[in-house]
């Protein structure tokens, strides 16, 4: 089975919302309900919304595994899933965290029947903790899986809170709850801020992996839910909590409901990303024509005035950030610098068009071939039998052909070869380099005329990179240390 379906996602999603909820309840009776500011029949209803979800978390548990063994052994749903159930649980390290998960879920619920409801948050955070240990961080090293395992408690403790506050606000002890849940909040929000940025230096795979696959779509909707669960956020500490005595909490449980439904979109997104490949792992499909580049900023010394332009324009979108920022904080003049805010960004935007190059669909690509020393020589001979009738025995531009061609293919041995991205030449050497329009007329077929022919209907993925390979070997001005792979790129040049 595969385990990017909507079932097992959706049954790793209410097994992760169970975790969530349990521990994030436990933490609540500590921080918004201590005794003896909170009375004894709402920390009771605490315990037992966390006991629950407790038990919700042992019985979600099974159907997930069962769902994810048939993805790792590879089998249907039939007869043959039990055998392989206990296989994976026995003999995998998969198994091995599900069963110690069992075990801290048992002793939190078990914690919690017997009146230790303190002690049950350890067990409950290591069973939410034990996701990270099987999924993408446990291969990226232990910095990675710690940032993983506080960033599963951070948005546990904020978002699993959130039903223990709702039944808070239904009692006397509204006004505490909720002026004690607005700084815990806080702190919660700005470690799951944090942590979320660490592992998408390592998971996402920079701006091609964010907008060119899969993974890097299901972050952004994640990212657009984070966002508008943010605002909802700031609404309640800025404008229901202050405004609780005056109004009731009404408006504020409202608000809470609205938070919990966002919040469990989140962890079905946190679900989903934990079944898809890290777009740092894939090679980006590029949707757009144009792509980022920062080069732009090489160019400081000879034209000054084009980088001053997106300067000033990103110092003004920030100071108008910063002015609403501080207005929010200081109440006033809200409307203005809310205007503000909006408008600059709008007049600004035009003036980053400095930062834009044109883009292909494997600009981002990354090579397969490592500049393995074989692959430099596989390429070698490549060279000779497709492109040394241009670009000549040293790729200087200079072969038998070069002067019936018009414009002359490019030095390959020239600083210019630096200016581009991996990806930029092999979607070259694959489709072949087209002609500005106007340059030449078009072919008979109105199909536009190339300077440099493709060669992806004679050569594979793997030979194309050992092209590259030997092209970038062959470049006096190309060493290990300035490598362009994955970078941002550079502003388009014709190879020829």
């Amino acid at each position: 089975m595969d385990p990017t379906l909507p079932v097992p996602v959706l049954a790793r999603a209410i097994h992760l919302a169970a975790l969530s909820v349990g521990f994030g309840s436990l933490v609540a009776r500590c921080v918004l309900a201590p005794s003896p500011q909170v009375s004894d029949q709402a920390r009771g209803s605490l315990t037992r919304l966390a006991s629950a979800c407790v038990a919700a978390g042992l019985l979600t548990l099974l159907p997930w595994v069962v769902l994810q063994s048939a993805a790792i052994a590879e089998v249907d749903i039939g007869f043959g899933l039990p055998g392989a159930t206990v296989l994976v649980l026995s003999q995998t390290w998969f198994g091995h965290i599900v069963l110690a998960r069992v075990g801290m879920l048992a002793m939190a619920l078990l914690l919690c029947r017997t009146g230790w409801p303190i002690l049950a948050i350890l067990p409950a955070g290591l069973a939410l903790m034990s996701e990270a240990m099987i999924g993408h961080a446990v291969n990226g090293g232990i910095a990675i899986l710690a940032a993983e395992a506080l960033h599963l408690l951070a948005a546990g403790a904020w978002l699993g809170s959130l039903p223990a506050l709702l039944i808070l606000l239904r009692g006397p002890d509204a006004m505490s709850a909720a002026q004690r849940f607005s700084g815990f909040g806080m702190a919660a929000v700005a470690a799951v801020a944090g942590t979320a940025l660490a592992l998408a230096s390592v998971q996402v795979g920079g701006a091609g992996g964010l907008f060119g696959t899969e993974y890097g779509a299901v972050v952004l909707l994640k990212l657009a839910l984070f966002v508008a669960l943010l605002v909802l956020a700031s609404l309640n500490r800025l404008v229901l909590t202050p405004r609780l005595v005056a109004t009731g909490p009404g408006m504020l449980r409202v608000s809470v409901v609205m938070e919990i439904g966002l919040g469990l979109c989140i962890l079905g997104a946190a679900a989903w990303l934990a079944s898809l490949l890290p777009g740092a792992h894939q090679q980006p499909i590029w949707p757009y024509a144009w792509r980022p580049s920062l080069t732009i900023f090489g160019y400081v010394a000879i034209a000054p005035e084009l980088v001053a332009e997106p300067v000033l324009a990103i110092l003004a979108i920030l100071i108008a950030w910063a002015l609403l920022g501080f207005a929010l904080i200081s109440r006033r003049l809200r409307p203005v610098a809310f205007l503000v805010a909006v408008l600059v960004p709008i007049l600004a935007v035009p003036h980053l068009s400095a930062l834009l190059v044109p883009a292909y669909p494997t600009s981002f690509y990354r090579s397969l071939t490592g500049d393995d020393p074989a692959a430099v020589a596989a390429g070698r001979a490549l060279f000779a039998t497709h492109c040394v009738a241009c670009h000549g025995l040293e790729g200087r531009g200079d072969g038998p052909l070069a002067r019936s061609q018009m414009p002359p293919p490019a030095d390959l041995t020239a600083e210019h070869l630096l200016q581009h991205a991996d990806g930029e030449l092999f979607w070259w050497l694959g489709h072949g380099i087209d002609l500005p329009p106007g340059d030449l007329p078009s072919a008979s077929d109105g199909a536009p005329r190339q300077s440099m022919p493709g060669f992806g209907a004679v050569l594979d993925e793997r030979s194309i990179w050992e092209l590259i390979d030997f092209i970038r070997a062959n470049n006096p001005y190309f060493a290990a240390t300035i490598h362009n792979r994955a970078s941002w790129g550079a502003p388009h040049v014709h190879a020829h």
